[in-house]
């Protein structure tokens, strides 16, 4: 079910290196990712989940609100996420130079479907 979704995103935007369905605690629900990224997306879902938790933990949440979406830009990859329902993250990993903002669009798209889904 969340598979088909999920490759919606790696068919519609070009340079996709993976994209995840997670619980907040980096727990893959569904993935969809290259096999020659499958480690580094799994280390990235990790400290990407961490840094979230941390920011609800340490009150920084408390006076912005509650995060919706992020984006981190490193030099090999950008990832970009959004939070669903409080408890769950749909995070794409996008190659250097890829449509961030097709990428967005996909997901934003897809998080209503994912949602009723969960």
């Amino acid at each position: 079910m969340f598979l088909d979704l999920l490759q919606k995103v790696s068919t519609h935007v070009e340079g996709v290196q993976g994209c995840l369905l997670l619980d907040r605690d980096a727990v893959s629900i569904a993935e969809q990712v290259l096999p020659a990224h499958a480690e580094m997306l799994s280390s990235l879902a990790v400290e990407l989940t961490h840094a979230l938790r941390l920011l609800a933990r340490n009150g920084a949440l408390e006076q912005t609100g509650p995060c919706h979406e992020f984006l981190f830009r490193m030099q090999h990859v950008t990832a970009l996420g959004m939070s669903l329902q409080g408890e769950h993250v749909l995070l794409v990993a996008l190659e250097a130079g890829a449509d961030i903002e097709r990428a967005r669009r996909m997901l934003t798209l897809l998080c209503p479907w994912v949602e009723r889904l969960l």
